[in-house]
């Protein structure tokens, strides 16, 4: 089976700079090749570190595409001068590109990763079943062209049942086209066991005692993520031997302090540690020093892998009543928290109620690692095999 994998164009593939769809594609291309089974060429915006990296991969063919065409600066002189215009439209330039060198013909299918304004073009040049895969909520009624979009795709996969209805809104006339495709993560990267050693190195690094408790938000540090939230939450109480980690920054990759980050530094509590940008690879360890994770989402988050990464630890989770999050959840292994005026304060509730009953985080942490089996990388994987139309895995 020959594809065509298009990624977003914001971030390279392979994933040298992070990036929750890239490492997602990546897995996908990771677990093939070891089957070997598709044969896979994939575009992305060039970089150098990703371009050696991709030299690893037998079974894909990674085409880059640099920004330095005289449509990009276009673009890119436009987006500056046009506020409105958000970021995903730098893929006007990226997708004139690939329409201009590509042969759409040689391929079995064509995945679209999380752009639709990327469908109509690709159609116009081919009636190669097209599959758009959708981490965020990105076609709902307010997307230009969103029904001409759906008609054009031969399948639309979804992370959540939350981003499915929000498509389904649509046209109900198209609803069978709508897949859910959970996200997955490799849970054996997660576990406390694993990085006992590495646990107390970095209880160190970040001055927490040994015997101390430990809340961990891990994600950008951005208002719609909820996190002034949930200091203001942390700092209302007054709790022995717990610190809150605050694992991110405001961009992907960058450690620069924005005014938001700063603004939250001020109302933080001597309490609070902020370990800025932490590398993905680095990620299960982090997680290892946490006896809690709380995702305070007050945007409609489409899934948040962070759920699943902390359940897969061993940590159970608050999340905010938000998107897809609950979906992912279940009431032994989660507080849920309703957004709203009294958010804070409820959060002050939940987080004392779990951190304060040593046998309750025990049992809850135990129940979030069974849950996490819902998710793994494997289960991803197959479903994905399944939905692209490989019937082996029916």
């Amino acid at each position: 089976m020959n594809i065509l994998i298009i990624s977003a164009g914001v971030l390279p593939m392979p994933p040298v700079n992070g990036g929750a769809v890239e490492n997602l594609i990546n897995m996908f291309l990771e677990e093939n090749e070891k089957d070997h089974k598709y044969n896979i060429t994939l575009y992305s915006i060039f970089n150098k570190k990703a371009e050696i990296e991709s030299q690893k991969y037998k079974s894909t063919e990674f085409k880059f595409i640099t920004q330095n065409s005289i449509f990009y600066k276009i673009q890119k002189v436009l987006r500056r001068s046009i506020n409105f215009l958000p970021n995903v439209y730098i893929g006007n330039a990226y997708i004139h590109e690939i329409i201009k060198q590509e042969n759409f013909e040689k391929y079995d299918c064509i995945i679209i990763e999380n752009v639709p304004e990327y469908v109509l073009p690709i159609s116009k040049k081919t009636n190669r079943k097209i599959i758009l895969h959708l981490h965020n909520d990105r076609l709902n009624i307010n997307t230009k062209n969103a029904l001409k979009i759906i008609q054009k795709c031969y399948k639309i996969l979804v992370l959540s049942n939350f981003v499915g209805d929000r498509v389904k809104e649509i046209s109900s006339n198209y609803a069978n086209k709508v897949h859910t495709l959970y996200n997955g993560i490799d849970t054996k990267r997660f576990g406390k066991e694993k990085y006992k050693n590495e646990i107390v190195k970095l209880k160190n690094k970040y001055n927490i005692p040994i015997d101390n408790k430990v809340i961990l938000y891990t994600g950008r540090i951005v208002p719609e993520k909820g996190v002034k939230e949930l200091v203001q939450a942390f700092s209302n109480l007054t709790l022995d031997n717990v610190k809150l980690v605050i694992a991110g920054s405001s961009d992907y990759g960058e450690n620069k302090e924005s005014n938001y980050i700063s603004e939250i530094k001020n109302i933080a509590n001597k309490n609070v540690i902020f370990t800025g940008y932490v590398d993905y690879k680095d990620i299960p360890s982090l997680y290892g020093i946490a006896d809690l994770g709380v995702i305070p989402s007050i945007w409609e988050e489409p899934f948040a892998l962070t759920v699943i990464e902390h359940m897969a630890t061993g940590n159970p989770v608050i999340i905010a009543n938000s998107g897809g999050m609950k979906e992912l959840v279940n009431s032994e292994c989660a507080i849920v928290v309703n957004k709203g005026k009294d958010f804070e304060k409820d959060l002050s509730i939940a987080i004392e109620n779990i951190i304060t009953n040593s046998e309750k985080l025990i049992k809850m942490g135990k129940e979030a690692r069974k849950q996490s089996e819902k998710f793994t990388k494997e289960i991803y994987v197959n479903r994905f095999r399944f939905l692209i139309g490989d019937s082996y895995y029916e």
